[in-house]
């Protein structure tokens, strides 16, 4: 791990975030491997230096490293605080007053294809032995040395995953060292063990596997520890059906500390994992409070041209800070940064002067508003011009976390989105906006479907194939030559026969040679940024004409399932709906902020 963006400001807000969330809450929210053994002392509190460490590299490097890109040896951490100023303890006698932490649960099926029985029983079962894979462990060999005396090492591995919301890609990214996995087969949990080690080695993979039909091979390795076989088979129904995962287990899954806690009566021992460790609920807190509605209410109240001008800059700065969310950007980065991104936003979009910039004054509620967090001394608050030679390393500057966790909700994202733009926003070109901050694609019910190739020319209907795979996250992507939504006809189908083939606001029925024309419509569409789920629940079943003055955001339904229109006219009724059909109220709710947001074009 680079360690360049580790200073005395990033350290201070990294701490500040640790007492925020708490020891264990933070390595949930993070996905941060098990403690080292030093300990970083201020104010006569230890914290693991290792995590420390890890999250004010992140915000003084200004993005979000891989989880693997964040290990680095327990001396350069040390020995980076220590030049930061702050007082490190090392060894085993630090250890103790690391607190411990809960593991999360990892579901690992075992495989169906050609190769996995005998995997599972060669690597698994009866383990490998450390002499023979040694020479392919490169730097890894020590500690496996050390995790495994003996000199048998159980191992088990999972292919790469390219879909970025598919539920395997979180789980490689999330899992942690110390986590309980249970290997899964045919509805049965048939094994459990614990995670020693974690490494990406597919030099390592091809030696002890080979390669699957594609040519790829199980390269994010897992070494175990403590492992228990099943016999007989423990059915996995009751866990699947808890964690709403379907009759089986589909994808390599991960869940977290405390939901491992929650459904603990439900695995074999009643949650005592591997070796007796148990599981701990998490200490993690949960933002509270209605700051965040309560001040961009307060940047929405309708006035004079001067003050509404007077609450651009910082309309424009919480817009810039929701973009940086959305894409799963840090929340804070050094102020040199924020001044290179937002500089030349406020600069084209607010009545900004230069004199401004030079004082800052316009400013101070970077210093004094809840929502904000600064961290480091300065005296120039100004977001304009290249930042003041200095021997001290920049303040860290962003979001609160409070804040900031509110906004990792899509549907109150776009709420404060559609808010900001009506209120002080509301006289700048709201699609040139959204494009500069990098959240275009609101003014399209479906988002950006990517349903076309690289040259911008659309697909033949013939080339867009329908794919029976089913994500409760949002809908996967596949690539090619061009990249395209993985849609679910199945869904599309049900939802036409749950209706009779009738329309859920009008009613018609529209057949022709014993063909339904009505059409299934996604509540929240698929397509960036929305990136709605391709699931029943997000499915009404519309006709033609409805279908498109709901996605032209001309009607929507509201809290009580009542069928509006934008322009005031009268209510078509109250949304048709059927017991077998379960509507997802969230996605609802969005769709609403997303009329909301595009409101002005239609009054």
């Amino acid at each position: 791990m680079g360690l360049s963006g580790v200073s005395r400001p990033s350290v201070l807000a990294a701490v500040a975030e640790y007492e925020q969330l708490g020891h264990e809450g933070l390595r949930e929210y993070y996905g941060f491997g098990l403690a080292g053994l030093s300990r970083m002392v201020l104010d006569n509190k230890c914290y693991d230096a290792h995590t420390i460490a890890s999250l004010a590299q992140r915000y003084g490097a200004g993005h979000w490293p891989l989880p693997e890109e964040l290990t680095g040896g327990e001396e350069s951490i040390a020995e980076r605080l220590e030049q930061a100023g702050f007082v490190v303890e090392r060894g085993a006698a630090a250890e103790a007053d690391v607190p411990s932490r809960a593991p999360q649960l990892v579901l690992q099926p075992r495989g169906l294809k050609a190769g996995a029985p005998r995997h599972f029983t060669d690597t698994v079962r009866d383990g490998v032995a450390l002499a023979d894979i040694e020479k392919y462990l490169g730097e890894d060999a020590g500690l496996m040395r050390e995790l495994y005396p003996g000199g048998t090492v159980w191992l088990w591995g999972s292919t790469p995953c390219s879909v970025p919301w598919h539920a395997k890609t979180k789980a490689l990214e999330g899992r942690r060292v110390g986590d309980d996995v249970f290997c899964y087969h045919s509805h049965h949990f048939i094994a459990r063990a614990r995670i020693l080690h974690l490494m990406r080695n597919s030099e390592l993979a091809r030696n002890v596997w080979g390669a699957d039909e594609e040519g790829e091979t199980w390269e994010h390795v897992m070494a175990l520890g403590n492992v228990e076989h099943f016999t007989p088979a423990v059915s996995a129904k009751p866990v699947l059906s808890h964690f709403a995962l379907g009759s089986s287990l589909r994808s390599l899954t991960l869940k977290s500390a405390s939901d491992y806690a929650n459904a603990a009566s439900l695995f074999p021992g009643g949650g005592e994992g591997p070796g007796g460790a148990g599981v701990r609920p998490t200490t993690a807190t949960a933002p509270g409070g209605s700051t965040l509605r309560d001040r961009i209410a307060a940047l929405n109240i309708p006035g004079e041209a001067k003050r509404v001008a007077a609450d651009r800059p910082e309309s424009l700065a919480l817009l810039w800070a929701s973009s940086r969310i959305a894409k799963e950007k840090p929340r804070l980065l050094p102020l040199p940064r924020l001044r290179e991104e937002m500089g030349p936003l406020l600069a084209d979009f607010s009545e900004w002067e230069a004199e401004d910039a030079s004082n800052g004054s316009s400013f101070e509620w970077l210093r004094h508003d809840e929502l904000w967090e600064v961290r480091g001394s300065f005296e120039d608050l100004s977001l304009e011009g290249a930042p003041e030679e200095s021997d001290e390393a920049p303040p860290i500057v962003g979001l609160s976390l409070p804040a900031a966790e509110k906004l990792k909700n899509a549907t109150t994202r776009l709420e404060t989105v559609a808010t900001l733009c009506r209120g002080a926003l509301g006289g700048i070109d709201q699609r040139e906006l959204l494009q500069r901050v990098g959240l275009g694609g609101y003014e399209n019910a479906q988002g950006e479907t990517s349903d076309t190739r690289p040259d911008g020319a659309a697909l033949l209907p013939g080339q867009r194939e329908a794919e029976h795979e089913e994500t409760a996250g949002p809908a996967g992507r596949r690539k090619g030559g061009y990249s395209r939504i993985i849609r679910n006809s199945v869904y599309a189908q049900q939802v036409k026969e749950l209706h009779g083939g009738r329309c859920q606001v009008c009613g018609t029925q529209l057949e022709h040679g014993g063909r339904s024309f009505v059409q299934a419509a996604h509540i929240r569409g698929l397509g960036a940024p929305h990136n709605g789920p391709d699931v029943l629940g997000n499915l009404l079943c519309l006709c033609p004409n409805d279908h498109a003055l709901f996605d032209g955001f001309a009607i929507y339904v509201d809290e009580h399932w009542v069928v509006r229109r934008m322009d005031g006219g009268a209510s078509p009724g109250e949304l048709r709906r059927v017991s077998e059909h379960t509507i997802d109220a969230s996605q609802v709710a969005y769709h609403r902020a997303l009329c909301m947001l595009s409101a002005p074009a239609h009054q």
